[in-house]
């Protein structure tokens, strides 16, 4: 439990520290990079926990594969538009700033029951 708290944290404190001095499309790479890093990680947990759950933990467990499903998704999409405006240039497109606000909440969601089931 604390060393998954530790790994979204220090992700977290690593991905400001990383960008300063980045244009805003570099930083949209990093927090993709990074938030793929996370999604791996909560997904790693969530297989080893399926392993040793059982009874109502495992239910759960379960209700929590589909919001990884939707995070992987999210995750997929917010690194196209990032790929797209990293081409075509111009302003941040409005939305890659709903992306990441959904995949963030998503992602901390997860987290949360992931803790609370170890």
């Amino acid at each position: 439990m604390k060393k998954l708290l530790l790994l979204v944290l220090s992700m977290a404190l690593l991905m400001s520290c990383s960008m300063k001095g980045l244009t805003p499309v570099e930083q949209a790479s990093v927090i993709g990079s990074e938030s793929a890093k996370t999604y791996i990680a909560l997904y790693n947990t969530y297989n080893t926990l399926a392993g040793v759950l059982e009874g109502e933990k495992l239910e759960t467990l379960k209700k929590v594969a589909p919001a990884l499903n939707q995070a992987k998704k999210l995750l997929i999409s917010y690194n196209d538009i990032v790929i797209a405006w990293r081409t075509a240039g111009g302003d941040e497109p409005i939305t890659l700033i709903q992306n990441k606000t959904l995949l963030n909440s998503l992602l901390a969601e997860i987290s949360t029951t992931l803790i609370g089931l170890m």
